[in-house]
Formats: C-alpha cells, sequence, structure tokens
C-alpha cells in the first residue's frame, strides 16, 4: 500500500481541498465569494512561507490547493444568480419551465419524479438549472433526452442539494422526444422491462436492476433484503456494473490478441455505450468514471497510477458539479475505488495463505469494498450488514452472467425470438441473487444495530481500520493490538449506544403525556394515560420508531391508530409488530395495505375498521373518531381523525392528512390543548379549524422534504390562532404533559421552543 500512495500525497490534498471547499462552498453558497478571498490569501500565505523555506514542491502543491479551492467555489458562484431567480419564480406561486429530462423517471408515493434541466424565459435566467418534477402519472416519453414543459407549484431545496426547486407538476407535456440514441436505449430498456417482469419468481423484478439499472420492478420485500445482505449495489447501476463490462471487453479483447493499448479503448468504448443503454444521468456517469480508473489502473498492473488518476478525476468532478461532494452516492463510488486500488492486493496476497488465488481475490475486493463502504452507509440506515461478504462471495459469480446476458437481451430487443432466449438464460443468476439476498436477509442476525449519525461512522470507520491493519500486519503484536482496539471501539458503540439511550432518557421529563416523535416526513405520535400507550401512525422508516419508542421507554403498544395507508404513515410498522393489542384503521385502498393488516393480527393484534362516532378506552382516558364517514374515500381525505382527552391527557385532536375541504366536514369543535396539524403543515388547510379550536400548542411532524413542508400560510394561521408551534425537524422529539385543567408544559429534544 505504502508503494501504491507513494508520489500521491500533493493530488490527495487536493482532493481533500476540493471536497471542503465543495462541501462549504454548497452548503453556504451566499458567502462563496468571501470563500473565494478567504482560500485565495491563505494560498497566497502558505506560497508565501513555502517560498521562504525554499521548497518548491511544496511550492506547487500550495498554489495547486489554491487553484482549486477557488475554481470549485467560483463555479458555486457563479450558478448562484440563476439558482435564486428560480427559486424567486418559484415562490412567487405557480411556474412554468421548459426542461430536458436527465435522469430516470422513478414511481413515488406522490407521483413520479425525475431529475431534469430547466430553462426559464426571464432575463435574469443565464444558464440552466437543475431541478426535480413530480409528475402526476406515468409516461413512457419521459426518458432522458425528452423536452418537456411543466407548471405547478415550485418548492426550494434545501442547502446542499443539486436540484435548486422541486415542481408539483399540475399540468405537463413532452414536446419534444427524446431523439437519436437516447431514443432508441430508451425503447430497448423498455421491451426488456416487459420481458423480464413476465417472468417468474423474483428473479424476473430484479433482472432490470441488475442488468441496465431498472429497479422499477424490485419488489420492496426484495428492496429490503438485498440492503441487508450488503448486495443492494447490483439493483442498481454502480462501479459493479460498469466494471463487469470493462473486464469483460478487456478479456475478449485479449483473446483476439490486441495489444493493451487496443484492450483499453476497447474497454472505454463499451464503457460508454453502457452507459448510454442505462442512462447517461450524473450517477452513471459517476459510477462509470470510478470504475473506469479503477479498472484501467489494475489492468494496466499500476494501482499507484490507478489512485492518482483517481484523485484527478474527483477533483475535476468536483470543480464541474460542487454538488457531489454531499451525494452518498459519489462519496460511495470514490470511497469503494480507493478501497479497491489500495487493498484489494494486499489483502488477496494475504488470503492466498488459506484460499485459492481466484477465491482470494474476489473476497479481497469484496471485504475491501465493504469496509470502506459500511461506515457510510451507517449515515442512511444504523445496522452493519453481519453477511454481507458472505453474500456477495455467492453472488459474484452469478452477477456478471445476469448483467452480460441481461445486456444481450435488450440489445437483441429487434429479435424477439432471441431476446426471449437471452433473457431467459439471464434469469437463472438472477433468481439464484434473489435467493442469495432472501436467505442471507432471514438469517439470525443478519443486521447489526449501530449507533445512528457522526458517532456511529466514526466508531465504525475506526473499527474498519482496524481490522484492516489486523489482516494486513505482518508482526502478530501489531495484529493483536489492532484486534483489540477494534474490539473496543466495537464494545464502545454497542454498549455505549444503550448508555446514551438511558441517559437521554433521564433528560425526559417523567409526567410526558403526549409525544411527537422525530422520524422524518412522517408521522409517529405516543398518547400516554397512565399505563396505557396509544401510537398514532408510525412513520416511514422503522428504524427511526424504534429509536423513539426507545427513547421513551414503550415496550408495549395498546392502541395502534393508521391513519391511512400512505408509506410516510404506515411505512414503520416492523418495528412495532408483535408488540401491538389493537389496531384501528379506515379503509384499506389495496391488497398491500390488507397484507400489512394482516401481518400485524398474524403476531396477536386484534385490527378494528373505524369510522366516525367509534369511541373506546385508553386507560382513564376516552377516544373518540370524528373521520372518516362512511363516503370518504380512501387516502388523506379517509384519515382516520381522532380526539382523545381524559383526567391525565389534554385534549387532543390528531387530524391525520386531511385536506382543507374535509377538515370542514369535522362539524362545530371547539378548543383543544394540543392539535397534531394535517398532512405535515401542507397549504391545503381550513384556517377556520384552527380558529376554532385555538389548541395552545400545534405539533407538526415534518422533516427534509421536497413538498415545501410546513408552509408559510399555516406557520402564519396557526400564530394568529395563538398556538405556539413546534416542529419536530426543527427540536426533534416534543413532549406535552397537562399539568392541570387547561394548562399544557412543553420540552423538547433539541431546545427548540414554540414557533
Amino acid at each position: 500500500m505504502r508503494e501504491v500512495l507513494r508520489g500521491c500525497g500533493p493530488l490527495i490534498a487536493w482532493v481533500t481541498i476540493a471536497w471542503a471547499c465543495a462541501v462549504w462552498g454548497v452548503h453556504h453558497p451566499a458567502e462563496a465569494g468571501w470563500g473565494i478571498v478567504l482560500v485565495g490569501c491563505a494560498a497566497t500565505l502558505g506560497t508565501i512561507v513555502a517560498v521562504r523555506r525554499g521548497s518548491a514542491r511544496v511550492v506547487t502543491t500550495v498554489v495547486c490547493a489554491g487553484a482549486i479551492g477557488i475554481a470549485v467555489l467560483t463555479t458555486v458562484a457563479v450558478a448562484l444568480p440563476a439558482r435564486d431567480a428560480l427559486r424567486d419564480a418559484a415562490g412567487a406561486g405557480q411556474i412554468r419551465i421548459d426542461a430536458i429530462v436527465t435522469g430516470k423517471a422513478e414511481t413515488s408515493d406522490r407521483g413520479v419524479l425525475f431529475d431534469a434541466r430547466a430553462t426559464v424565459s426571464d432575463d435574469r435566467i443565464q444558464r440552466s438549472v437543475d431541478v426535480v418534477l413530480r409528475w402526476p402519472s406515468a409516461d413512457a416519453a419521459l426518458v432522458p433526452g425528452a423536452t418537456v414543459h411543466a407548471s405547478g407549484r415550485g418548492w426550494a431545496t434545501e442547502a446542499g442539494r443539486r436540484a435548486a426547486i422541486v415542481i408539483d407538476v399540475r399540468e405537463g407535456e413532452v414536446t419534444a422526444p427524446a431523439q437519436g440514441i437516447l431514443a432508441w436505449t430508451g425503447d430497448a430498456r423498455a421491451r426488456f422491462r416487459e420481458r423480464a417482469q413476465a417472468l417468474p419468481g423474483l428473479g424476473g423484478g430484479l433482472l432490470p436492476g441488475l442488468a441496465v439499472g431498472d429497479t422499477s420492478s424490485v419488489a420492496d420485500d426484495l428492496d429490503a433484503a438485498m440492503k441487508t445482505s450488503a448486495l443492494a449495489h447490483l439493483t442498481a447501476v454502480s462501479g459493479a456494473n460498469c466494471a463487469i463490462v470493462v473486464v469483460l471487453v478487456y478479456s475478449l479483447g485479449a483473446l483476439v490478441m490486441l495489444g493493451r493499448r487496443g484492450r483499453v479503448v476497447c474497454a472505454a468504448i463499451a464503457l460508454a455505450g453502457f452507459v448510454m443503454l442505462v442512462t447517461p444521468e450524473p450517477s452513471v456517469v459517476r459510477a462509470a468514471v470510478m470504475a473506469g480508473v479503477a479498472m484501467v489502473a489494475l489492468v494496466l498492473g499500476r494501482p499507484s497510477a490507478g489512485i492518482g488518476i483517481l484523485a484527478v478525476a474527483t477533483t475535476l468532478a468536483l470543480i464541474a458539479d460542487p454538488w457531489l461532494a454531499t451525494s452518498i452516492g459519489f462519496i460511495l463510488s470514490a470511497a469503494s475505488t480507493a478501497a479497491l486500488l489500495l487493498f484489494a492486493g494486499p489483502l488477496s496476497d494475504q488470503l492466498r495463505a488459506v484460499l485459492p488465488a481466484p477465491l482470494a481475490l474476489a473476497t479481497a475486493a469484496s471485504l475491501s469494498a465493504q469496509l470502506a463502504c459500511t461506515p457510510v452507509l451507517i449515515l442512511l440506515t444504523p445496522a452493519v450488514p453481519v453477511y454481507g461478504v458472505v453474500a456477495n462471495l455467492l453472488a459474484a459469480p452469478a452477477a456478471p452472467v445476469a448483467t452480460i446476458v441481461g445486456l444481450l437481451a435488450c440489445l437483441a430487443a429487434p429479435l424477439p425470438l432471441l431476446a426471449d432466449l437471452l433473457v431467459w438464460i439471464a434469469w437463472l443468476p438472477a433468481t439464484w441473487i434473489a435467493g442469495t439476498a432472501e436467505t442471507m436477509a432471514q438469517l439470525p442476525g443478519s443486521l447489526l444495530p449501530w449507533p445512528e449519525g457522526g458517532w456511529g461512522l466514526v466508531s465504525l470507520a475506526g473499527v474498519s481500520a482496524a481490522l484492516l491493519v489486523a489482516f494486513l500486519a505482518r508482526g502478530p503484536r501489531l495484529r493483536i493490538t489492532a484486534v483489540g482496539i477494534g474490539a473496543l471501539l466495537a464494545g464502545l458503540a454497542l454498549l455505549g449506544g444503550h448508555a446514551v439511550v438511558a441517559l437521554d432518557r433521564l433528560r425526559l421529563p417523567a409526567g410526558w403525556d403526549v409525544a411527537a416523535c422525530d422520524v422524518g416526513q412522517g408521522d409517529a405520535l405516543v398518547v400516554r394515560a397512565e399505563n396505557a400507550v396509544a401510537l398514532v401512525d408510525v412513520g416511514r422508516e422503522p428504524e427511526l420508531l424504534e429509536s423513539c419508542l426507545a427513547l421513551l421507554g414503550i415496550e408495549r403498544v395498546n392502541l395502534l391508530v393508521l391513519t391511512h395507508f400512505d408509506a410516510d404513515h404506515v411505512g414503520g410498522v416492523s418495528a412495532v409488530v408483535g408488540r401491538v393489542d389493537q389496531v384501528l384503521h379506515g379503509e384499506p385502498p389495496d391488497a398491500d395495505a390488507q397484507v400489512l393488516l394482516d401481518e400485524l393480527t398474524a403476531q396477536g393484534a386484534a385490527a378494528y375498521r373505524v369510522g366516525k362516532g367509534d369511541t373506546g378506552a385508553l386507560g382513564s382516558a376516552r377516544w373518540e373518531v370524528l373521520w372518516p364517514n362512511k363516503t370518504a374515500p380512501a387516502g388523506n381525505d379517509g384519515s382516520v381523525v381522532l380526539s382523545v382527552s381524559g383526567p391525565t391527557v389534554p385534549r387532543t385532536l390528531l387530524l391525520g392528512d386531511l385536506s382543507a375541504t374535509t377538515q370542514q366536514q369535522l362539524g362545530a369543535l371547539d378548543h383543544f390543548d394540543i392539535v397534531k396539524v394535517a398532512h405535515h403543515g401542507s397549504a391545503d388547510q381550513a384556517a377556520t379549524l384552527y380558529r376554532a379550536i385555538s389548541a395552545d400548542v400545534a405539533l407538526i411532524s415534518v422533516g427534509e422534504n421536497t413538498y415545501g413542508h410546513p408552509h408559510e400560510s399555516i406557520l402564519d394561521t396557526l400564530t394568529a390562532a395563538g398556538s405556539h408551534v413546534m416542529r419536530t425537524d426543527d427540536s426533534g422529539l416534543v413532549l406535552v404533559d397537562l399539568r392541570a385543567p387547561g394548562t399544557v408544559g412543553v420540552w423538547s429534544e433539541r431546545g427548540g421552543g414554540p414557533d
């Protein structure tokens, strides 16, 4: 590894500067100009010091580092006027734009989302700007390269995101379809997906993801299993897919006696064609560049050159697009590529003592990539896939076959008989991979819970580094020391997590009655009456709900209310399966909702469909269903609306996701101590309702989102009604207690007081 890094010090310094400036710049774009001045002054001062010391190499390094930092911040500064102008236009209300589709259209619970580059017919806009469009329905013409005209409500995104705004499209049309190669590849992908979906079992759904990165057919259960078994990189286009194409073409070139340079050229052409086929969106181009760097360096037998090329490629990418610095995909690509270049060779040499050479190399590649990427993935899911290396080894022989044969099937779309034959052949390894993922995910202890956030990342990075040292160390003393340090860090992380929860629990006021859990963009509220507990909705992510319930010390849920079946209200239900006595719900809108209810009842819960007028007890408190009536549709306006009150429980109104029209049908309501604001504080609210109930505390369960929640209009309405607004995105966990009739107290995790 020392030989690989030799001479790369300046390059690594430049990447570090570029990344630091990019992260700072995209989060503080308005200060990018001052950042340029500061970097320029620092570089000038460093150059003067280096010149006085007579170090030409240091002078060059400092000058280049300063130039790189200035270049990155200049990119941010140049993009700022156009981004701000588009944000201003969105803030004014309805916005109309023309845009070119740049990413795959992906179906979500709120429409079809895709990336685009927008142009606005406004003199203030001099550059195209990245946006996200939420299209009302699927359209086969929405492929990269197509031009669309859209109008709708625009929302400014948070600092750090590449897209300046998200547009909730009300009216949209494809004004010009994709042309040339993009049109052909879009049609080929669609025909391939149809053929694969017709195949039985999970293999047919997984195959389009394996071959061309189309994950639309991957079932939710299989997607979860792929993540649990550390095989998620196979369901989307990643460096692994790109590497397979490069290696295959390079190997074929060797078989036909091409020289090394000719093989590299052919591999590069094949990789470019692969990018066009799977859609040349930024994430795919990024993965192709990273994989190309790693594989070219390895096949040339010069990993040291690979590190240099990777550093240069990463630096240039950050200069061209500083928003990549905050992209988890970009971080994972860079980390896994660097790990392959640095550690795959040395690890393989060590493993050859106990494994055959091919198996040693495969194990080393999988292990090095997982050790590098797992600490970053903790930021997304606070758990470690225990069987990840084994799962990757089992899937490794099948992945290239499924990818290559699937690609050939996609390219053979004009020849139906050949395409059908190839799809069936590719289905076999795809089924093997799906079966491997499901089997590994069902093994006991398949996921090791790990602390989330910065501490989780740092502690797991330390464990990964200790394991690498233990594998690569030549002396037994160093190896034993590394194992000891790794074990100590793992113990501190795992046991420390329980200790942190215990200490955090001591901070909570003992007498809380209503809790709004911080589960991101979703709902999960707890009402406690003595020893009886009601949970209203479960958020989207089970891990977030589990953390909240553990902090509150809740083991059993006496009453679970599922207001409706949108993912941000029921997605986290696995956190409480087997821990629920009764379930109240509205009309199940589809078979998936019924499956969810069946899962709860199979684990001992009694489920009841409720409607307006139903009542019941929660300890000494009473609950009453105020909505839905018999004619209410399933969905937001069919939300179960609950009123809860009792001797020790503040009078609480929980509005689900009701729209303004349906809120007005609730009838005459008087004062409530607490209101859970409908639909995460959307703009679609009945101000008359909130004025009538004049709640002392208004809880808004909301997280990072692209919908503009909570909207300024409802915040103004609540303030005018005399309500103290508590938002989970600002305050974290919020607790409310009844101190005396008509008097409530409020506590928040982050100390944020009422708005």
